[in-house]
C-alpha cells in the first residue's frame, strides 16, 4: 500500500492534534486572587515607581506591582496573609567614564566598580520576610492596603503592620 500526500497530511494532522491534547493542562492550576490597591505614602507624600511585592506567609503565588505617580498600585493576589516588601531604588549611573588629561585619547568606561544602589525609601522595608510590614487579602469586599513607610520598625520591636482592616479605618 502507498501513501499518497492527502493520506500523509491527515496521518501527520492526526499526530499533531494527539501531541497537542496530551500536552495540555498538566501543570499545576493557578489559585484564585483576589483584586489589592492601595498607596504608598513616605512623610505625608506619595512613592511614586516603587516596587510593591506581596508575598504569601507560607507558600504561593508572589505578585508585584509598580507605584504610579500618585503612589498608587494595583494587583492580584491569593486570599490570605502576606508578607509585603516596598522599595524604590536609585540605579547607579553606568556611563561613568574618564579620559586622561594627557592624551587625547576618547573617554572610555571606567574601570572602577559602580557605586551601589541608593535606595529611595528605607531599606529595612525592601524584604517582605524582615520589613514588618503585612497584608490581608479577603475574597469577599475590597482590599484597599496602604503603606506609610516614614516610621521603620525598630529592631526588635513590632514592625509595622498594614492590613485592609487597620489600614482603611
Amino acid at each position: 500500500m502507498t501513501l499518497n500526500y492527502h493520506h500523509l497530511s491527515s496521518l501527520c494532522f492526526l499526530c499533531l492534534t494527539v501531541v497537542i491534547v496530551g500536552c495540555g493542562g498538566g501543570g499545576p492550576e493557578k489559585p484564585a486572587t483576589y483584586p489589592v490597591s492601595g498607596t504608598v505614602t513616605m512623610k505625608d507624600e506619595p512613592v511614586a515607581d516603587a516596587n510593591v511585592r506581596f508575598q504569601p506567609d507560607g507558600s504561593g503565588w508572589i505578585v508585584n506591582a509598580k507605584t504610579d505617580a500618585a503612589g498608587k498600585y494595583q494587583l492580584e493576589a491569593v486570599e490570605g496573609p502576606h508578607l509585603v516588601g516596598i522599595s524604590k531604588i536609585e540605579e547607579p549611573d553606568s556611563s561613568t567614564t574618564t579620559t586622561s588629561a594627557d592624551s587625547d585619547e576618547e573617554e572610555t568606561p571606567s574601570a572602577e566598580e559602580p557605586p551601589p544602589v541608593r535606595h529611595l525609601t528605607p531599606e529595612v522595608f525592601a524584604n517582605p520576610q524582615s520589613s514588618g510590614l503585612t497584608a490581608e487579602v479577603k475574597s469577599e469586599g475590597e482590599n484597599v492596603i496602604d503603606f506609610d513607610l516614614s516610621d521603620p520598625p525598630k529592631a526588635g520591636g513590632d514592625g509595622q503592620s498594614n492590613s485592609s482592616d487597620s489600614a482603611c479605618q
